[in-house]
């Protein structure tokens, strides 16, 4: 998506990025907003071009599953920069040893969310945008990263 795309847009069609907890070539799993609201996103896999694709399972999530997520996501960046830095202690990832506890917790809180409203989940195709380095988001900063849903079809 290119800056034209984003003018085109309203406001209104362009959702945040909140966390990406997986990343290979773009986002692939993490919580984002869609339409204002939370929502898990996860990538599915193409079997038959064999790559990632860019249609998303979004399943909703409630505030405090995000407040976790963010919690969580905050532990994780602590580890990042600690690990760029060279301080992170070998094996420790994706957590400071004072914090595995709390980030496992934090991380079963958010997937009983979204196991929770799985009924709930759809497709969408997602276009992911960044004002920064495309690999900002996986170095503990998404702020600059947005996404545009289109929706697909029911789960």
């Amino acid at each position: 998506m290119n800056r034209r795309d984003v003018r085109r847009l309203g406001v209104r069609d362009i959702d945040i990025v909140y966390t990406v907890d997986d990343y290979w070539d773009g986002p692939r799993e993490g919580i984002a907003s869609f339409r204002g609201k939370p929502h898990a996103y996860r990538c599915l896999f193409d079997e038959a071009q064999d790559e990632w694709s860019e249609r998303y399972r979004l399943t909703p999530i409630s505030p405090d599953a995000l407040e976790a997520a963010l919690e969580a996501w905050g532990i994780w960046c602590r580890w990042a920069s600690a690990d760029r830095a060279g301080q992170a202690p070998r094996g420790s990832h994706p957590a400071l040893p004072h914090e595995s506890e709390r980030y496992f917790h934090l991380k079963a809180v958010v997937d009983s969310a979204v196991n929770e409203n799985e009924t709930q989940a759809f497709i969408a195709h997602g276009e992911f945008a960044t004002g920064a380095s495309a690999g900002s988001a996986i170095h503990g900063d998404p702020g600059s990263l947005t996404v545009v849903w289109r929706v697909e079809a029911a789960a």
